[in-house]
């Protein structure tokens, strides 16, 4: 899902747009690999969903806390990044164990 999505549902839902919680949630994410993929075509050996494991699980809701207590709640802090990777997920809310488990890459990462 896109920075600009997530942002427009976190205003909707809390009345802020959070955008650089967002942008730090996905901010392993490498563009310019995934330029070349679209341009290209060929995956090689590039995993656009790599970089979901660092931040798109429930541990690193603890390391969202810590980046950004000065600027919001913790608690608004929580609700962000829960919402945002379970809109990337479809709901789910995911373990960084589920990153090693096949049937959670063929369920989520099929691209």
């Amino acid at each position: 899902m896109k920075i600009s999505t997530h942002v427009k549902n976190t205003y909707s839902k809390l009345g802020i747009e959070a955008r650089d919680i967002h942008e730090w949630i996905d901010g392993l994410f490498d563009h310019k690999r995934f330029e070349k993929f679209c341009h290209t075509g060929a995956l090689g050996d590039f995993n656009p969903y790599d970089h979901r494991r660092q931040r798109h699980c429930r541990e690193a809701a603890d390391d969202a806390v810590k980046e950004f207590i000065e600027k919001y709640p913790e608690e608004i802090i929580r609700i962000v990044f829960e919402d945002h990777v379970r809109e990337d997920y479809f709901g789910f809310f995911p373990s960084r164990a589920d990153y090693d488990d096949p049937n959670f890459h063929e369920k989520y990462h099929i691209y």
